[in-house]
């Protein structure tokens, strides 16, 4: 059926169709067939079904969002006052913003375009299809702006920005994105033990190997490290200043850190190689995959990868930033604002909490997909078995050249790159990666463990982790080097990802003054022995895994949480600072976790 609404004030048209397929209620507007009969209007944003998925105070159950993790908001939590949810689908959109509010940026975005409802023993779980990429997600609390607690997706057709000159301000707007076609939320009915949000995790993981032919995975490794193998630092040379390349971890000494972990209980350790490239080190763009030469003394990056005790992926993590160049070459080379200037913020110093000095650009989208040819060729031509990818599948951005390029293609762009690298090389690890990216990615480091803590969020769920375990190898944050490190371990844990740990092998002290100052807690020999532990513990939970995906999630009293396989195993973790007895009698020590 289609509904076809007209607003007088502008003399709009809005066509809504509405299907039913296999179960499923799909919501659907073309904007090709969107008619505005007014002058000098732009239809800005829309809101589709905004009340479908709501309950009320009286009901019982919860908003789901996949904010970060996932998140919960219950429809009695009274936060009426509480500030509305809205977070853009994919992340934020960086050329609409300003450096301030871009270094600002929660890290935890909305990776997964999906959200629910359950209430009074049903549920219904939203995915956004086509379309997703220029959405923002909503949810506001019971009593916010009505007496219902509602999630939805709205639509950013026309990307805006106030922009002043002098006294004269004007409110630029951008016009819309060739390859947008139609906007589409697909609603999904779940009911009996399927009716909360584990039985969504798993409806949502049946969808992607439908959507996207995805298949059940293997474990690859027992263990993961980020490795980082150099830094730029900043030096005097007879009172002039200078930069220079500083060596953290060559190839000889992360072999030497893997065939440590090896003699203590690693069978096989996944290595991301990180900074190991003269251009993303010196923050160029990058075109072309070479070592620092200091690094690959006694070893290359392919002797180290050849080993039977290692995967290693070289890790590009920075692709689409740049800092540096002339006039003209950035005029050339990176992307505009809406503004039709070039795009640029500044770099953040946390040592001054101040912006630095340093200018940086996103290349052109244009270009884009000839610099990852390039990293492609020069990845086959290294010999380069694996690579590790930042950017290029979490992060999109419009770019106002020519006559505009929106973030339909910019994800497109991005899809095409991927596929062009994983026609190159064997495995692809990629960071966080977003809905579209999945299909490339064999690997995903970073899994979100939390969700971005807004007030309105009551509680934090492993929704990314629980649907794609068992078709994806996860891997958690790094224990030694996170936000929520004094629990990083547990959260692995409860949400069945991989270990992982930032190492360096140079004594930490070389870091300051350099371009990571910012790590801490990364020296190798200052927490290999922790590392091992872990590793150990973890191992018993993926002997007893193996290849199974995850059935369930729940928290029994808030602060101990229960993971259950599809093969029946089930892994109590207690969060909280005191020993948890589970109602068969079985202790679980404060900080820990059970088998059973």
């Amino acid at each position: 059926v289609r509904f076809t609404y007209h607003f007088d004030e502008i003399d709009a048209y809005i066509p809504l169709e509405i299907r039913l397929e296999n179960g499923a209620l799909s919501a659907s507007v073309d904007t090709e067939k969107i008619g505005i009969g007014a002058d000098k209007i732009k239809i800005v944003s829309i809101s589709v079904l905004p009340y479908f998925i709501a309950g009320n105070r009286t009901d019982s159950g919860y908003l789901f969002l996949a904010d970060g993790s996932g998140a919960l908001i219950h429809y009695d939590n009274g936060k009426s006052s509480a500030q509305s949810y809205c977070r853009r689908i994919y992340g934020e959109e960086p050329t609409n913003m300003t450096s301030e509010h871009y270094l600002n940026t929660d890290e935890q975005s909305v990776c997964l375009p999906v959200f629910g409802a359950v209430k009074n023993g049903s549920a219904v779980m939203a995915v956004g299809e086509d379309g997703a990429e220029i959405g923002t997600l909503n949810a506001q609390a019971a009593g916010k702006n009505s007496s219902y607690a509602n999630a939805y997706i709205s639509y950013i057709l026309t990307n805006s920005v106030v922009h002043s000159v002098g006294n004269y301000t004007t409110e630029l707007y951008s016009g819309n994105d060739p390859y947008l076609k139609n906007l589409t939320v697909k609603y999904f009915f779940l009911s009996g033990e399927n009716a909360d949000y584990s039985g969504m995790a798993r409806r949502y993981r049946t969808y992607l190997q439908e959507k996207c032919q995805l298949t059940k995975t293997v474990d690859q490794n027992d263990f993961y490290l980020d490795v980082y193998a150099a830094a730029e630092k900043k030096i005097s040379r007879l009172g002039v200043p200078a930069r220079e390349t500083i060596s953290l971890a060559t190839v000889a000494q992360t072999a030497e850190m893997t065939d440590w972990l090896t003699e203590n209980g690693v069978d096989k350790t996944g290595v991301r190689y990180r900074n190991w490239n003269q251009q993303e080190i010196s923050e160029k763009r990058v075109t072309k995959l070479n070592a620092v030469s200091k690094l690959e003394k006694g070893m290359s990056l392919t002797e180290l990868n050849s080993a039977n005790n290692v995967s290693l992926y070289a890790a590009v993590m920075d692709t689409q930033t740049y800092t540096g160049g002339n006039y003209i070459s950035n005029a050339r080379n990176a992307c505009l604002s809406i503004t039709g200037l070039t795009f640029t913020w500044y770099g953040y110093s946390f040592s001054t909490l101040n912006d630095t000095s340093e200018q940086y650009y996103r290349i052109t989208l244009p270009k884009y997909y000839s610099v990852i040819s390039k990293i492609a060729g020069s990845a086959e031509k290294q010999k380069l078995e694996r690579l590790a990818l930042g950017d290029v599948g979490n992060v999109l951005y419009c770019d106002y050249r020519d006559d505009g390029y929106g973030r339909t293609t910019a994800m497109l762009t991005a899809k095409d790159s991927l596929r062009c690298l994983s026609e190159k090389v064997e495995e692809l690890a990629l960071d966080r990666p977003n809905e579209y990216a999945l299909p490339y990615a064999d690997v995903i480091y970073n899994v979100p463990v939390t969700h971005s803590n807004q007030d309105i969020l009551d509680e934090s769920v492993p929704f990314y982790s629980m649907a794609l375990c068992g078709i994806k190898e996860c891997v958690a944050p790094a224990v030694n080097y996170s936000n929520v490190s004094g629990n990083m371990f547990l959260y692995a844990v409860a949400s069945g990802c991989k270990l992982c740990y930032s190492w360096i092998y140079e004594n930490e002290s070389v870091l300051l003054g350099s371009s990571l100052s910012d790590l801490s807690n990364v020296s190798f020999t200052a927490t290999r022995d922790e590392a091992a532990r872990n590793c150990a513990l973890a191992k018993q939970i993926a002997d007893r895994v193996s290849g199974s995906a995850i059935y369930s999630h729940e928290y029994i009293d808030g602060e101990l949480s229960r993971t259950v396989y599809e093969n029946g195993t089930e892994i109590y973790v207690n969060f909280s600072d005191s020993e948890k007895t589970l109602g068969d009698g079985t202790a679980v020590s404060a900080g820990s976790f059970v088998i059973k």
